[in-house]
């Protein structure tokens, strides 16, 4: 009987446990660089730099490399289509260049959402760079994980890239 017991009251325990339990099963290869805070899970390779912040997660390659990711939200009503135009908008009056074709717009998934992912150029000062802006829209926020690299860089990066979008989640 005190057997019995001792088994049914390890049970309950671990079931409450579990129960209790969000999804936050790390990917191989790959570690936390998201804030608990925020209701998204971002995961970076191990050799990244992970940089977190209450509501800005980001991650960049090395020191000597400085390519990055960055996920930003923006409570918008709107599309993300319509998101997208004010960004261009933005884009235009902020940096030296903005070099943006139609024809670098791809369908994509973010955290399980439908998601557009955005390619294009600027120019800041002297300096070029190439950015990926994947956009999706989740309970009325816009979700934008965005790849920032040197333009020599951008296709060095783009495979972790490519995985850190893949396992991107919202909790």
């Amino acid at each position: 009987m005190k057997k019995t017991a001792i088994i049914l009251l390890v049970v309950i325990m671990l079931t409450a446990m579990l129960t209790g339990c969000k999804n936050t099963d790390i990917p191989d290869g790959m570690k936390t660089a998201s804030a608990d805070n925020v209701p998204y899970m971002l995961f970076v390779p191990m050799s990244w730099v992970s940089d977190v912040e209450d509501n800005i997660s980001s991650a960049y390659y090395s020191v000597n490399d400085q390519s990055n990711v960055a996920v930003t939200a923006y409570a918008a009503a709107m599309t993300v289509e319509e998101y997208w135009k004010l960004c261009c908008e933005d884009y235009q009056k902020t940096f030296t260049a903005f070099v943006f074709d139609e024809k670098d717009v791809k369908s994509a998934v973010l955290g399980g959402k439908n998601a557009k992912q955005y390619t294009y150029k600027v120019r800041v000062g002297e300096k070029s760079y190439k950015l990926m802006q994947t956009i999706t829209q989740h309970d009325n926020i816009m979700y934008s994980l965005t790849y920032t690299a040197s333009e020599d860089n951008f296709d060095k990066h783009l495979d972790d890239v490519n995985t850190i979008i893949s396992q991107f989640r919202f909790r």
